[in-house]
């Protein structure tokens, strides 16, 4: 009597399928994973970076509203310092090392627009001597009230 042996449909007894098999998905693996680290720093870095674009944008904001507020209030312009002033970030600089070399300056000058005399005040971000933002607003006369 002759042995039959069954074999299933489509399966095939291959040798070292395993091995080639591991040894590609090994190769493409090692391959794609420095691409995958470039595009990991990348988007850390660009979170990084609008991170500290966003608290620079808030303190210049916020030293200019101040600016403003003490302009309305104090009724001269002798509280906002006339010339350069800088002063220091206080708390945000402790949240993030990026923001250390940052320097506030305010100005105050005065500009004529439309022959209407005013002062412009601006807030300057500076970085190694360097303005990395900028943002001004004019402050109008004060008028008598009759």
């Amino acid at each position: 009597m002759q042995s039959t042996r069954i074999h299933k449909v489509g399966c095939q007894h291959n040798d070292g399928f395993l091995y080639e098999d591991t040894l590609v998905g090994v190769t493409l693996f090692m391959i794609m994973i420095p691409y995958i680290f470039m595009i990991y720093n990348y988007c850390t870095t660009g979170i990084r970076e609008a991170y500290i674009n966003d608290k620079v944008l808030q303190q210049v904001s916020n030293q200019l509203e101040v600016g403003k507020a003490e302009y309305f209030y104090s009724k001269s312009i002798g509280n906002l310092n006339i010339g350069n002033s800088r002063f220091d970030t206080g708390e945000i600089a402790s949240d993030l090392q990026g923001l250390d070399g940052i320097t506030y300056k305010s100005n105050v000058k005065s500009v004529e627009v439309n022959h209407i005399g005013m002062l412009q005040y601006t807030v300057q971000a500076m970085k190694d001597g360097v303005v990395v933002y900028e943002a001004s607003t004019y402050l109008l006369p004060k008028t008598s009230k009759h």
